[in-house]
């Protein structure tokens, strides 16, 4: 299974947030609206995996020595 970068990662969780509160903002709909903030929430933790991967490949190279 091929990995994704961080990059691409952060991407479509910021993509899938975008959307996410596009379409909230414009449907008026209770149930559209939590499927919505599902996808949102679905997006946001994309971002904190995607932040937690950078932080711990950072970390990893300034221990590397000690």
């Amino acid at each position: 299974m091929k990995r994704w970068g961080s990059k691409p990662t952060i991407s479509l969780a910021l993509t899938l947030i975008v959307a996410g509160l596009a379409f909230f903002a414009a449907t008026p709909d209770p149930a559209a609206n939590t499927l919505l903030s599902a996808l949102i929430g679905l997006g946001q933790g994309g971002v904190e995996v995607g932040v937690n991967s950078i932080i711990v490949r950072i970390d990893a190279r300034n221990t590397v020595g000690r």
